[in-house]
């Protein structure tokens, strides 16, 4: 199958140095935009492609995209006037369009599959740009009870909820909040490994018990463990995780 679709990232959207707080805001804005685009794109990976990258720095040296092995580069025009005259949901807009209109001319070079993209972008102005996805459902082993993982995101945190349908009523938790890094953020490979634990407990475990976190309906609680040690909250820099 090969290596999956990663990212699109804009590349250096913002005037300000790196010192400056509204550099880590704009690119903040432009990655968790890019992130919510690609997570609504349901998997699907350009013919050749892992990565794009978008380069406004080269617009009008660059005479379209280059291709290094699966990354596509492509430079193509920033108004930084436009995008900084613009309120917050304005430049939602702003971002979302510049990288819809950089992904359907890429589908015509590459012949990729329009409607992916066109579904992409819809799903986000229809949920009005927010982040919230919720994984499958799973059942307990005694099929009373339903379980899922829910991510959650701002520009800068990523959060991760335990959502519990039982006979007696839904629980929701907050298991943490982290964070965020886009599309190399560590909750996605959090919430792919959930689970019923038993049929009192539901949660995930990750990379062989390494992190194991779940909810107890008996007790009335989350639990949580590093390296099958009770700790108090995740120390995820411990782990090398994003």
């Amino acid at each position: 199958m090969g290596a999956p679709f990663t990212d699109i990232t804009l590349y250096g959207p913002t005037r300000y140095p790196r010192e400056d707080p509204r550099h880590a805001e704009e690119t903040a804005l432009a990655n968790y935009v890019s992130d919510l685009y690609v997570w609504n794109m349901n998997g699907y990976k350009p013919v050749g492609a892992t990565r794009i990258c978008i380069q406004p720095a080269f617009y009008g040296i660059w005479k379209g995209p280059n291709k290094l092995g699966s990354v596509v580069s492509v430079a193509t025009e920033f108004n930084h006037d436009q995008y900084e005259a613009a309120d917050k949901t304005g430049r939602y807009h702003y971002v979302l369009e510049l990288i819809h209109k950089v992904m359907l001319e890429l589908s015509d070079e590459y012949n990729w599959d329009k409607s992916v993209f066109e579904n992409a972008y819809n799903s986000v102005i229809r949920e009005n740009f927010r982040f919230a996805v919720n994984y499958p459902v799973k059942h307990s082993k005694d099929r009373k009870k339903k379980g899922c993982l829910r991510i959650e995101k701002t520009e800068t945190i990523a959060s991760l909820f335990v959502h519990i349908e039982t006979e007696n009523g839904n629980i929701d938790i907050k298991i943490f909040d982290k964070k965020n890094f886009h599309w190399d953020d560590a909750t996605y490979q959090f919430a792919k490994n959930q689970k019923w634990f038993n049929n009192d407990a539901f949660g995930f475990s990750w990379s062989n018990a390494t992190i194991v976190v779940y909810y107890s309906i008996e007790m009335g609680q989350l639990f949580f463990f590093e390296s099958c040690q009770p700790v108090q909250t995740i120390n995820f820099r411990r782990h090398m995780l994003l």
